[in-house]
């Protein structure tokens, strides 16, 4: 690894042993080796010992907030301390495969572009009874989209762990927003939206892991998610008027697609609502 990385993984963990190994085994395996790991702790138990484990297999920096300060928080630490080219994410429930950052990286610079993203796993794990550990229940790919402003807007189809952006990006629209505890990452999207292009590669790099207990948070803060939600589509809202004309190629169609579009997004406000 050169003194400035090409890549830099922000990896956040919090009392996931069992996990952040696998996590680590993913960064591990990589056929990309141009890339550094920024491991922030958020006030968890300490996993230097799992971090040390992965020397000279894993260039890592390791950061433990005492007390937790969040997961916003954690995420910005990492965007502050890293040095390469490019940013990407990984949650210690979250695995890369071997080809994912050289992947990302390759369609970044083929394309000139500042994001993109790619296919992955949704994995659902059920709890080991007597351990720490999970085992998997079943694996599909639920997002699988192009990149179109006004249908994210409705959808929000993108993992953060199949996401990787030049480091520009966010000292351009800002970090995380810390006063978020979740849907930070959709919160993060909308503004580079705003400013970038996403590059779409419908390839599967990675895997995302929903744990059918109270432990995981899509699960468990389903109101939270449903505030935030609505509040971010309040937010942003001004993003999908230009585009349904940038989108719309015939002029009879605007209204139509106007309609459409408001329709949709009344639907997902009234089942986000009910």
């Amino acid at each position: 690894m050169t003194s400035q990385p090409l890549v830099s993984v922000v990896l956040r963990t919090r009392n996931r042993p069992w996990y952040l190994r696998q996590a680590m085994e993913g960064l591990a395996s990589q056929t990309l080796r141009d890339f550094e790991a920024l491991v922030i702790n958020d006030g968890g138990k300490d996993v230097s010992e799992i971090v040390a484990a992965f020397e000279g297999r894993v260039p890592c920096r390791y950061f433990h907030h005492r007390p937790g300060r969040g997961r916003c928080a954690a995420a910005n630490r990492g965007l502050a301390e890293a040095t390469g080219k490019y940013i990407a994410y990984l949650d210690d429930d979250d695995m890369y495969f071997p080809d994912h950052l050289e992947a990302l990286v390759t369609c970044l610079e083929e394309q000139d572009a500042a994001v993109a993203y790619s296919n992955a796993y949704e994995v659902i794990h059920t709890p080991v009874p007597s351990t720490e550990e999970y085992e998997e229940v079943s694996r599909e790919v639920k997002l699988d989209f192009d990149f179109n402003r006004g249908r994210f807007f409705i959808q929000s189809y993108i993992h953060i762990v199949t996401l990787m952006h030049a480091k520009k990006c966010t000292e351009k629209v800002g970090g995380f927003d810390e006063g978020l505890d979740v849907l930070e990452d959709l919160d993060l999207y909308f503004r580079l939206s705003q400013k970038y292009d996403f590059i779409h590669i419908p390839r599967i790099t990675a895997e995302y892991r929903i744990r059918d207990d109270e432990s995981n948070a899509v699960t468990a803060l389903i109101p939270e998610f449903q505030k935030t939600q609505r509040e971010l589509y309040s937010k942003y809202v001004h993003m999908i008027v230009p585009e349904i004309f940038k989108y719309t190629r015939h002029k009879d169609g605007i209204v139509t697609d106007l309609m459409q579009r408001v329709e949709a997004l009344e639907r997902r406000l009234k089942e986000l609502e009910g």
